[in-house]
């Protein structure tokens, strides 16, 4: 077989005689600009298409050739990249009308093995295929070839469920094995492990990999550090494609994204728009009989820490120029749902509040830069499918596999336990009808303690209340609910705190400086901060802690740290841990505690 390929390839005039580095890519065959194509041909010309168009130069591109059942495209362009170091060396009168851009090759193959195309990329033709690759590939793969996790470590990257911004890189002391630092609550993103025997020989045969230590990345590309000729690629899109096809995946994560198209974009998102719809008539319309509270979270699906530092948002339907502009980011998700209430009413169908929520954006406006995305893309929530948890987190759907809810629950119970504030420092009562800004007002004017709440410092919230004790500072983050709102609690506190570091490592205290201006302003806070100096000479000074504080709505008078078990929301244990562990590797140490909710 290998000398009848070289034989075939050697007619082609595609065999090289150079090996190189090279990652392997799978494109989503099944991306919305795709999907309405029947033939794979016509998909991988689409994406070519498509990019020619936004190209000033000139592209290559060679038909398929086909080689032993592998059909290959070639596409090839170039564009400028950028000015020779020459522009900034000569005088003005040496370099008028001439161009010194440099010219950069860009190159992607694409390889159709039965129903999978796989791609390689040179230069800067990632651009081409981008939107539309499998951005998990190289670790679905591997979850194919593993069997125990018993391999060796080098670097993992995780992303925490409950944001991008709590994306970690972690480096490991030789010996480490994967199985030990598998973190059932966060979905690696990249892992680098070394390559066992039993992966080599059981798939990878026909790679001479010598009796080297080789080295094996996975991420959106599956990559095998060490140079492979065409031979060797050219079969390993064979290998691939069989493993797919053939070997079931042993989870990394106890969170599976969902890619069945026919979950992912129609199953799930009809079930989460029948609830948007639900929640829209519960609030605005004359029926407002509800059963079951929607617990959800809104933030940008991938901008999280700009979400959250934007001056404006603004909520409009695509290709409108204009639309309803809302300060306060915890007021997005009703404005939303009143927009298209005002413009649809209480009797709109399903199916044309649907088609409406499909087109509603938000905008996210700092300093004239600009975010945006779907609406209906900003929200986290937890559903039921055929009585089973899935979950739209960060934009993608999720399910659980079946012991997340034990180790969520012990992990959690756990952290409440170990990291509970022992000082009583919030001993007054939160009712059932006071809102976060009326609470926290009640520690106002009290000796050591200010209400810093909505006192912002480069549109961050240091805390809600801060609190001074003779070795301590206690910076105070508040919400009501043990519901999916404590994943934006969980996110306040690491952005506060990650800024803050900045501050104290830089000695620029601008930060600061702006959130006493904007506490002195209001006059409902007492006492005023007098002297700067001596403010943030507390900093300093001071031990500073962390504080997550929270009251569950809960009727019983039940402590949430004694009947983790009855907590609904999967979201709100979760994002618990991961603020405890994102905590742990920072400057600032982490507590928590429950306020007394009345009952």
């Amino acid at each position: 077989m290998k000398e009848e390929i070289k034989l075939l390839t050697s007619k082609l005039r595609l065999k090289s005689d150079n090996s190189f580095n090279i990652k392997i890519y799978q494109l989503d065959l099944w991306h919305y600009k795709l999907r309405s194509l029947t033939s794979v041909d016509d998909k991988i010309q689409k994406i070519i298409n498509l990019h020619k168009e936004k190209i000033d130069q000139e592209a290559s591109y060679l038909r398929p050739i086909k080689v032993d059942e592998i059909n290959y495209y070639s596409y090839l362009y170039k564009e400028k990249e950028k000015d020779s170091f020459w522009v900034e060396f000569l005088p003005k009168e040496l370099k008028e009308n001439l161009d010194f851009k440099i010219d950069r090759m860009s190159f992607v193959l694409f390889a159709h093995v039965n129903n999978n195309v796989f791609a390689i990329i040179g230069g800067g033709g990632t651009r081409v295929v981008k939107p539309y690759l499998n951005d998990r590939f190289g670790i679905e793969l591997f979850e194919r070839l593993t069997e125990k996790n018993s391999e060796e470590i080098i670097s993992i990257t995780y992303r925490g469920i409950s944001g991008t911004l709590n994306q970690s890189n972690l480096i490991y002391k030789e010996g480490q094995r994967l199985s030990d630092t598998l973190e059932f609550d966060s979905i690696p993103t990249n892992i680098v492990l070394s390559l066992t025997d039993y992966i080599k020989d059981s798939f990878f045969d026909f790679i001479d990999f010598e009796d080297r230590n080789i080295k094996l990345e996975i991420s959106s590309s599956f990559f095998i550090k060490q140079r492979i000729s065409f031979y060797e690629l050219h079969n390993l899109f064979f290998r691939i494609d069989e493993i797919l096809k053939n070997r079931n995946r042993l989870y990394l994560t106890s969170f599976v994204q969902v890619t069945d198209k026919k979950f992912e974009d129609d199953e799930y998102p009809k079930l989460l728009m029948k609830e948007l719809r639900d929640v829209m008539v519960y609030e605005f319309g004359s029926d407002r009989k509800r059963v079951k509270k929607f617990d959800i979270d809104f933030v940008h699906p991938s901008k999280i820490k700009d979400y959250y530092e934007s001056d404006k948002y603004v909520i409009k339907w695509k290709g409108d120029h204009k639309g309803i502009e809302v300060n306060d980011r915890s007021k997005i998700f009703k404005k939303g749902l009143k927009y298209i209430y005002d413009d649809l009413g209480e009797q709109v169908s399903q199916g044309d509040f649907n088609n409406s929520m499909w087109k509603l954006l938000v905008l996210c406006y700092k300093s004239g830069k600009v975010i945006k995305a779907p609406f209906f893309k900003y929200i986290t929530c937890e559903l039921e499918f055929n009585k089973q948890p899935v979950f739209q987190i960060d934009g993608n759907w999720y399910k659980v596999k079946s012991d997340f809810k034990d180790r969520v629950n012990e992990l959690c119970k756990g952290y409440l336990e170990e990291y509970c504030l022992e000082d009583e420092l919030l001993e007054e009562t939160w009712g059932k009808d006071v809102s976060e800004g009326s609470y926290n007002l009640q520690y106002s004017n009290r000796p050591n303690y200010w209400v810093l709440d909505k006192c912002l410092g480069d549109n961050i919230e240091l805390c809600d209340i801060m609190i001074e004790t003779e070795e301590k500072i206690y910076l105070v983050h508040v919400k009501s609910g043990f519901d999916a709102k404590m994943r934006d609690l969980s996110n306040q506190i690491i952005i506060s705190a990650k800024r803050l570091k900045n501050s104290l490592d830089s000695g620029d205290f601008n930060f600061i400086n702006q959130v006493i201006d904007s506490y002195n302003k209001k006059e409902e806070t007492k006492p005023e901060i007098e002297s700067k100096l001596e403010f943030f000479a507390k900093f300093r000074e001071k031990k500073i802690i962390y504080v997550l504080a929270f009251k569950s709505t809960w009727k019983s008078g039940e402590k949430v740290k004694d009947n983790i078990d009855k907590a609904n929301s999967n979201i709100a244990k979760y994002s618990l841990i991961q603020c405890v562990k994102e905590m742990k590797s920072s400057s600032f140490q982490i507590s928590i505690t429950e306020i007394d909710n009345g009952f």
